[in-house]
């Protein structure tokens, strides 16, 4: 017999939220070379590149005839475009601690707006663990240092930005009847092949030499195929397969457990230093998911 369906959602969502976790290196990294909207640009098209080469192969289709495409385009919409551009820009005009603790916000809002447009009631117990994982992120992006300002607009953004993430979580399990994760995936990355290629080559004065030339840089490459393959392809679909068979509640648990992973990546591959309130905070979060995971199997 096969694996429970639940059970396997699980471990595509923690998959994904460990994915997730090392984009941040990657990013960091490959932003030394290119712009924001360059990389986000050749990260979607690699993507895109990569999910039609295995359409080619006839190993998955994509069937849009009589199905909700303007929900599907909404979920393009809301991620990655929405969310990316609120982010970044929230971030820029925000500083690192205030933007940490609005996007630790993202599980809690699921939370409420699953109960009110999928009438997905967590449990009071859910809530709390959740809390607690949402608590961690907020101590760790407190011991985050760093200058700067908080401006509405920077405010603002990210609101935008939790409003994205959400309508992702909601849309993506409400139209999952109806549409693969493969199919949700794809059309996600057609969305964003097409914008962030036009925005980037809109600041590179629709000059395509300069857009690609970051790929000559050997520390660019490898960055790129980890973001267009590993977080992008599989990142994306694990995460949509997760949706269309976990509550919102439980799938969305696990993204705090990219902060986890984003932080330890810093640890082991950078150098950067871990305090013991890091490491408390991290246990917060850890123990937040479980307790989420915990208390749905209790219910069930």
């Amino acid at each position: 017999m096969g694996a429970n369906p639940s059970a396997k959602a699980m471990l595509a969502s923690l998959g994904s939220a460990v994915i997730f976790g090392f984009s941040f290196l990657s990013s960091r990294i490959a932003l030394g070379v290119a712009t924001p909207w360059a990389l986000l640009s050749m990260r979607f098209l690699l993507a895109l590149a990569l999910m039609s080469a295995v359409l080619l192969t006839g190993k998955a289709k994509v069937s849009l005839r009589g199905k909700p495409v303007g929900l599907l385009l909404l979920l393009g919409f809301f991620q990655p475009i929405m969310y990316f551009v609120c982010e970044t820009y929230g971030i820029l005009y925000s500083t690192a601690t205030f933007s940490g603790v609005m996007i630790a916000l993202i599980p809690i809002a699921s939370l409420a707006f699953a109960a009110i447009f999928l009438r997905e009631r967590p449990t009071v117990w859910q809530t709390l663990f959740s809390l607690l994982s949402v608590a961690g992120v907020v101590v760790l992006a407190l011991l985050q240092t760093g200058e700067g300002a908080v401006e509405v607009r920077g405010i603002l953004l990210l609101v935008g930005a939790i409003v994205a993430a959400v309508g992702c979580s909601i849309v993506s399990r409400k139209i999952a009847p109806s549409f693969s994760a493969f199919e949700r995936t794809y059309v996600m990355f057609v969305t964003g092949a097409v914008f962030f290629t036009i925005a980037a080559l809109f600041e590179n004065g629709w000059d395509v030499p300069a857009l690609v030339a970051p790929l000559a840089e050997p520390k660019f490459l490898l960055p790129i195929l980890y973001l267009g393959g590993f977080s992008s392809v599989g990142a994306f679909l694990l995460m949509n397969y997760g949706l269309a068979h976990l509550p919102v509640s439980r799938s969305t648990s696990f993204a705090n457990l990219t902060t986890v992973i984003s932080m330890l990546a810093g640890v082991v591959f950078l150098g950067e230093p871990m305090s013991l309130l890091s490491g408390v905070a991290s246990l917060m979060i850890v123990l937040g998911v479980w307790g989420v995971q915990k208390m749905s199997l209790r219910s069930v």
